[in-house]
């Protein structure tokens, strides 16, 4: 009755399509600021609502 192959056979292993993608850590301080390419800071709430009121600010200053 069901002689034919459905090609819905996985090959044992499950990929439900997430993969965590873990790198390991950086040994040298070389290897950690090529994996750091990007600077960033840390900003408190009140400089990124200042930063916000600024960006409005400019928006408004343009559309008037």
């Amino acid at each position: 009755m069901y002689n034919t192959d459905s090609g819905n056979e996985s090959s044992g292993e499950e990929d439900d399509g997430l993969s965590i993608g873990l790198e390991p850590e950086p040994t040298t301080a070389k290897e950690k600021m090529e994996i750091e390419d990007f600077p960033f800071e840390v900003l408190t709430t009140e400089d990124i609502v200042q930063h916000m009121i600024n960006c409005i600010s400019d928006v408004n200053n343009i559309v008037e």
